[in-house]
């Protein structure tokens, strides 16, 4: 592909402000400016990694997000599909990222939802051209189930999901990435043991118990919600890590529900008060040993950070988990308020109890199509308040990301379902 220039960001979406550290008011309980509505340690052995020019399965396409020297608000993109012409955004193309962070949704005096998602529409139709129609080309070579493996090593917070793909000559009408593709995220990981296992084509079943911790100040309705599922609940996220740190019985999922704070230093980036930098380098041998889907509900625990004055490369709580052996990690790539928090995330364990096959990243492309389906019906609204309220639930199940395998299925039970 010729060499590609893109113009500066627009005025609206303007210069990215410069990276910085939230303040107070975007932890869990900020309010949207809508209406209310003991481990082992970790030795390296080797590093798997996703390589865009390698080959792939068929109707897979592969992209890889890095970060240009000397451009922190440009990102360089390469991607590959069989029977599509490679995607070079690099050099001088080299894309200005988005100046919309979804992270930034619920701040007091932040963007209004339905702004967010224009936002990010215009950037997909205009700086972001050369990428979502190249997706959109894509899409056509990929069969009925086209998938996508997103393989982002930077912390840009990009919402990939929710790119708006254009029409293509195939009649296909426009579309949100995420509903578009069967989506899975991935991170450069360093292994020690099961490395197959650690891969993102493996065919993976998570199979046992449910395993969880519910915050002490979160609403009793979220003890329900994980109760409805069998889980088996303990007191605090560190007896939680205690008996991750054991081997013991199979494991189905690993549940935990509560507060996030977001820094880009590792030892102040935290879920449920455990610091991301205190559990980076090491493996747990429950998780190890089960090979369980992780789901942390809480604000920001599915970003990446780069913290310059630790290790200097990206990490995140996917990377973590994916390391110790997990089959899947879902997290969130912003702050999300606790009811909304609490209806995706029962709308999504009701889609993988619902269908047990069904890998888990499809039924969460799946469950974006039904929530899109059921805001495009209501886009336009006499109330600007009843519009932002609207939009805020299809903001939020974009929020929720997966990393792992494209192939893993988890078996959960009880009287959750259908609920």
């Amino acid at each position: 592909m010729a060499e590609r220039r893109f113009p500066v960001m627009s005025r609206l979406l303007s210069a990215r402000r410069a990276r910085r550290e939230p303040p107070p008011d975007q932890a869990h309980s900020a309010e949207a400016r809508v209406p209310d509505t003991g481990a082992q340690a970790f030795e390296p052995m080797g590093a798997i990694n996703v390589d865009p020019t390698a080959s792939s399965p068929a109707g897979t396409v592969k992209l890889r997000v890095v970060r240009p020297f000397g451009k922190d608000e440009h990102v360089e993109i390469t991607a590959k599909s069989p029977g599509v012409p490679k995607l070079a955004c690099i050099d001088g193309a080299a894309v200005r990222e988005p100046s919309t962070d979804l992270s930034d949704v619920i701040k007091v005096g932040g963007l209004a939802p339905s702004e967010v998602l224009a936002r990010i529409r215009n950037w997909s139709l205009a700086n972001g051209a050369a990428v979502t129609g190249w997706l959109s080309r894509a899409r056509r070579h990929c069969g009925e189930e086209p998938r996508l493996l997103i393989h982002d090593e930077t912390d840009a917070n990009i919402p990939w999901e929710l790119l708006w793909l254009p029409d293509d000559p195939d009649r296909r009408q426009g579309a949100y990435v995420g509903c578009s593709f069967v989506t899975a995220r991935w991170t450069p990981l360093q292994v020690t043991r099961r490395e197959q296992r650690n891969h993102p084509y493996s065919t993976l079943r998570c199979r046992g118990e449910v395993l969880a911790y519910v915050g002490e100040d979160m609403a009793e309705a979220d003890l329900s919600m994980i109760d409805g599922y069998g889980a088996r609940t303990v007191a605090s996220a560190r007896l939680l890590f205690k008996e991750l740190a054991d081997p013991g019985r199979p494991l189905s999922l690993v549940y935990i529900g509560a507060h996030g704070r977001f820094s880009t230093r590792s030892f102040e980036f935290t879920v449920a008060e455990v610091a991301l930098g205190r559990i980076f380098a090491e493996t747990f041998p429950r998780i190890d040993d089960a090979a369980p889907l992780v789901f942390l509900n809480a604000c920001h625990s599915g970003r990446v950070i780069i913290d310059e004055s630790d290790t200097s490369l990206p990490s995140s709580f996917a990377e973590v988990f994916l390391r110790s052996g997990a089959a899947g990690f879902i997290g969130t790539t912003g702050a999300v308020r606790e009811r909304e928090a609490r209806q995706v995330a029962k709308g999504i364990l009701n889609a993988l109890a619902r269908q047990p096959g069904k890998p888990v990243a499809t039924a969460l492309r799946d469950f974006r199509r039904q929530v899109v389906a059921e805001h495009s019906r209501q886009t336009w609204s006499a109330d600007r308040g009843d519009e932002e309220s609207r939009a805020l639930p299809l903001l939020y199940t974009f929020m929720y990301v997966y990393y792992g395998s494209l192939w893993t299925t988890v078996e959960l039970s009880g009287r959750g379902v259908g609920e």
